[in-house]
């Protein structure tokens, strides 16, 4: 385990100086916006989480980097640190079909642009803390404040054979900048890697993703590494809006847990050519999942430079 994390960290620094190199002007994205979720993840009495992502992207031909951070307010009993995460992939992103393309990820709604609003707190399933042991119920917990951020590198091969269809290949890292004790982080530095096959046709598209999470280590239980997949399509309709759905499963983060796994559906509209707004819902398929999401998310991009 140590040296795959080793070697998916090497890979994401060259990229990065390859990055930093690169003679294309970037392209500019900013997203934030508003999350829920609510479930008992195992518990007698439910757990909600309010999460306010921020995140920003800058792509660089077919390369993007992109980082992101929640704020996080989370009332009840049940550790949901995990669900408060960034998935990383074009096609489970906040998005809008083919009109445009990069990476980015967040509440995890299906779209080829990618324009997520970085926090998914149910999206990537996951509370119970991804199968992992909950906190002990309280009669009442309240606890506000930053989550966990994270860096995500992607390459995009687009137009394959001349056809609507795309790859990417993402890196990720998951950075322990929220508080353990307060539920509102991992308390590790998590590591996935991750690649996605999708159409972006004029009418719509589709996407299967797949990837494997390298997770670090904490001290009150044993956490294991896992596989995670996503499938959906959307719908363009018009020039400005687009609808679309997905579903989304990942082995759980501890041996012998329940996997998370849900199913999410978006609406978003382009406002013009710097704007975009997104509302998406969804529910959770297990225990380990938040029994149902909502959010909004507003987009920010710069105009193409040619």
């Amino acid at each position: 385990m140590t040296s795959s994390k080793a070697l998916l960290a090497g890979a994401v620094v060259a990229a990065l100086a390859q990055v930093n190199t690169a003679s294309a002007d970037p392209r500019m994205q900013a997203s934030s916006g508003l999350q829920y979720s609510d479930g008992k993840y195992g518990e007698t009495t439910s757990t909600s989480a309010l999460v306010v992502p921020f995140s920003v992207r800058a792509t660089f031909g077919a390369w993007s980097i992109r980082a992101s951070v929640p704020y996080v307010m989370v009332d009840g009993p049940a550790d949901v640190s995990e669900i408060i995460d960034d998935s990383s992939g074009r096609g489970s992103s906040s998005g809008s079909g083919s009109s445009g393309s990069g990476s980015g990820s967040g509440s995890g709604t299906s779209g080829r642009d990618g324009s997520g609003s970085g926090s998914g707190s149910g999206g990537s399933g996951g509370g119970d803390d991804d199968g992992e042991p909950p906190v002990p119920s309280v009669a009442s917990r309240s606890e506000s404040g930053i989550g966990d951020a994270s860096i995500a590198l992607t390459y995009s091969l687009d137009a394959l054979g001349d056809s609507p269809a795309y790859v990417d290949f993402t890196g990720r890292v998951r950075l322990p900048t929220g508080s353990e004790a307060d539920g509102l982080g991992i308390g590790a530095t998590d590591y996935v890697a991750m690649s996605e096959l999708g159409w972006d046709g004029d009418a719509g598209g589709a996407f299967v993703s797949a990837g494997r999470r390298f997770l670090g280590s904490v001290d009150d239980f044993e956490r294991v590494d896992g596989w995670q997949a996503s499938v959906g399509g959307w719908v363009n309709v018009g020039d400005t809006a687009v609808v679309g759905a997905y579903y989304d499963w990942r082995d759980s983060s501890t041996r012998d847990g329940e996997d998370p796994s849900s199913i999410e559906a978006y609406v978003s509209w382009r406002l013009n050519d710097a704007w975009k707004i997104e509302v998406n819902g969804g529910v959770g398929l297990s225990d380990a999942s938040a029994d149902y999401t909502a959010g909004l998310t507003l987009i920010w991009r710069s105009s193409a430079k040619h």
